[in-house]
């Protein structure tokens, strides 16, 4: 299982790998900002499930949500 895991805080994106790891039986994908979200998934990362913060700095999480249901 592919996950990604989008949020500004290192804290909360390892913590949330760190309990997810098993279910997806390989370590998340893990990135900082909902730019960075869209270059891997533009770069061919498939994702079954992503965790994303809702207040980031320069893109909501709601929005990036929002996007990927429009596509």
């Amino acid at each position: 299982m592919n996950i990604l895991i989008v949020d500004d805080s290192v804290l909360c994106r390892q913590s949330a790998a760190e309990v997810l790891a098993p279910l997806a039986g390989m370590a998340p994908r893990q990135v900082d900002s909902v730019p960075a979200a869209w270059q891997a998934l533009v770069g061919g990362y498939r994702v079954d499930l992503a965790v994303v913060d809702v207040r980031m700095p320069q893109a909501g999480g709601l929005e990036m949500l929002d996007r990927l249901r429009q596509d």
